[in-house]
């Protein structure tokens, strides 16, 4: 224990102990014997990348003992994993861009079709599923090449993943046959990007959610650079159309030009 401790600020912040004394493990039980406990703890090893089961005996915080011993708690194991990965100190490859506009279309929809009673997915929520995929792992290694499927399957009964599909798509058919895949946005319209030459015969823009809502498309050029976003195609056909064709045709004359 140090009696005297000082701080001297120079180059660098040093601290500088005066009076050590030794402190014995008996006297601290001998004068404070209800603040010396024994028990077990659960802690993540980040240099290792897992979590530990911890026999500790301590005075009030101060660890005076620690080793490892038996297995962690699961449940506890999983918290803490997840922790880490929420907290972005470990990475989850298998969570990707599906995942997260599988949970968007989930979100969105629940908002565009409340009668529905879909049931949304918070960011409380999100750290539960992690919890879930990270269950009977106690290492990184154990969930870095585990996939959020099962999870996301389960917070869905049948039916909503029925009516997910059905009313929030992945991918819209268009008039040519072709299928488009939608992008959905929090706060904001959802939207599909499509080569000019897909969309011909498309006269309107596709509708989701029961006909409720609009998706927004921005049609490509055939080297699919953005030409243009709108909402309303069928003005697009009248009104902006044979400019694009004049502006485009000559780069692109191999393609079909109505």
């Amino acid at each position: 224990m140090a009696a005297e401790i000082a701080e001297i600020q120079g180059k660098a912040l040093q601290v500088k102990l005066n009076l050590v004394t030794r402190i014995e493990e008996t006297w601290l039980r001998e004068l404070f014997p209800t603040d010396v406990t024994s028990g077990f703890h659960v802690a993540y090893d980040a240099i290792n990348k897992r979590v530990m089961n911890l026999e500790q005996t301590r005075f009030r915080d101060l660890v005076l003992h620690s080793r490892e011993r038996g297995e962690p708690n699961l449940g506890l194991a999983a918290t803490l994993l997840a922790e880490e990965i929420v907290s972005k100190r470990l990475d989850l490859p298998t969570w990707t861009e599906k995942t997260e506009q599988w949970i968007t279309r989930l979100n969105c929809l629940a908002i565009w079709m409340p009668e529905l009673e879909l049931p949304t997915i918070t960011e409380e929520d999100r750290r539960l599923l992690i919890e879930q995929i990270c269950y009977g792992a106690t290492a990184y290694r154990q969930i870095k090449d585990r996939t959020p499927d099962s999870a996301l399957h389960a917070w869905l009964s049948a039916a909503h993943r029925d009516m997910l599909e059905q009313y929030a798509p992945e991918r819209v058919k268009l008039a040519s046959g072709r299928t488009a895949r939608v992008e959905y946005r929090d706060n904001a319209p959802p939207q599909m990007a499509v080569i000019l030459q897909h969309l011909y015969d498309t006269l309107e823009n596709p509708r989701i959610a029961g006909g409720k809502v609009s998706v927004l498309v921005e049609i490509l050029a055939p080297s699919q650079r953005p030409v243009q976003t709108t909402g309303d195609l069928g003005s697009f056909w009248k009104t902006s159309y044979q400019a694009v064709k004049t502006q485009l045709r000559g780069r692109y004359p191999r393609h079909e030009w109505r």
